[in-house]
């Protein structure tokens, strides 16, 4: 069997802004030392090869200009915490949905709605993560950048294998 296979969009941090969210990761994060920050937009595919899967995602960078986003929040779903974006938010969701064509769209979860967030950590339980966010939440988040590339990855649970890296290319948002 294949490890699944998810698209990310690696963070460009500076250094302040890395060091805060390393602070957070490192303490509530168990993918810390795994993958640097990111956006998830595909989840755990499996009905699209990795060579299928790689022609679809290098499309959809070559046809995608850079996209700006700001974090300003920092929530709890569930035992997780999300950093999560005031602005991009809408071409973040352009990009999911514009992945989520072609070869991977049996994969779509359409019982759970795409929300852009940027995972800092994972609690032991749901209070626990509530708290931290309002804890952390109290000072202001103010995180800005750019996406400038996917990557497509295999992560089987314990290892993520890279596959390919494709840097955006086209002159708007995904169609």
């Amino acid at each position: 069997m294949t490890a699944p296979l998810y698209v990310i969009a690696p963070l460009a941090l500076s250094p302040e802004d890395d060091r805060r969210i390393a602070a957070i990761r490192q303490a509530h994060d168990p993918q810390v030392r795994l993958v640097a920050p990111h956006f998830t937009l595909v989840f755990g595919a499996r009905a699209a090869g990795p060579e299928t899967a790689k022609a679809h995602v290098a499309a959809v960078a070559a046809r995608t200009a850079p996209i700006a986003w700001r974090l300003d929040r920092l929530v709890a779903a569930g035992d997780h915490l999300f950093l999560m974006p005031a602005e991009g938010e809408a071409e973040l969701r352009a990009l999911h949905r514009a992945l989520y064509a072609g070869p991977f769209a049996g994969d779509l979860r359409t019982d759970i709605a795409f929300e852009p967030h940027v995972t800092v950590g994972v609690l032991p339980t749901p209070s626990q993560a509530m708290a931290l966010a309002t804890n952390i939440g109290r000072a202001p988040i103010d995180i800005a950048g750019r996406l400038d590339r996917l990557h497509l990855v295999a992560f089987d649970g314990a290892r993520i294998e890279p596959l390919g890296d494709w840097p955006f290319s086209g002159a708007g948002p995904p169609d």
